[in-house]
């Protein structure tokens, strides 16, 4: 027995040095979304096209020359509502294009936002599983917002689009502050093996 204890003093070396040299799951990750002011991404329904079930992440990410807007990693995969059904996620990828026109009048001078448009791309096992386009218009600071020629969603949108910003959102910040405690261990230990990366 004692002849094995410096191979088992080894093998728990090298456990430490494989947990502590893991890659960061969220490296690539981009947050908070607003990023392209000075770059803007123009949505375009022909050029933009994604085909769930078909379209690869490889594709999505190449969609702007800068990259996305937000991209979140799901270590371990959530389910989110759609269509009646549920669908697995690993990966949300967002982008924006907001539009501002300035403002002035009454002593006051600004900005308003006239046309917002986010086009979300939900991803599993590097294929595009599911897409929104929420887009909403106004022609001044006092109108009300409507739906957009582009958006899928509607205006407002319904519950169950906010329900799926929500379940996305929350899961998201629950894994980054603290992946064993938001994930079921089979998929934290898939992670801390990099065998999953």
């Amino acid at each position: 027995m004692l002849q094995f204890l410096p191979l088992i003093g080894l093998l728990l070396v090298a456990f430490g040095f494989q947990a502590n040299c893991r890659p960061d799951p969220f490296v690539h990750d981009r947050w908070p979304p607003w990023r392209h002011l000075e770059d803007p991404w123009k949505y375009d329904p022909a050029r933009d096209k994604v085909i769930p079930g078909e379209s690869t992440e490889r594709h999505v990410m190449n969609l702007h020359p800068g990259g996305p807007n937000a991209i979140k990693t799901f270590p371990c995969p959530i389910q989110i509502q759609l269509d009646g059904g549920q669908v697995r996620i690993d990966k949300v990828v967002q982008f924006s294009d907001l539009n501002i026109s300035d403002t002035s009048g009454q002593g006051k001078i600004g900005y308003y936002g006239t046309d917002y448009l986010t086009f979300t791309i939900f991803l599993y096992d590097g294929i595009v599983r599911h897409y929104d386009v929420y887009h909403t218009v106004r022609s001044s600071p006092d109108a009300d917002w409507s739906a957009g020629e582009y958006s899928s969603t509607g205006y407002p949108a319904d519950q169950k689009f906010w329900q799926r910003i929500r379940a996305i959102s929350n899961g998201y910040l629950e894994q980054r502050r603290d992946l064993g405690q938001a994930c079921d261990w089979s998929w934290v230990k898939y992670w801390l093996t990099g065998s999953g990366l």
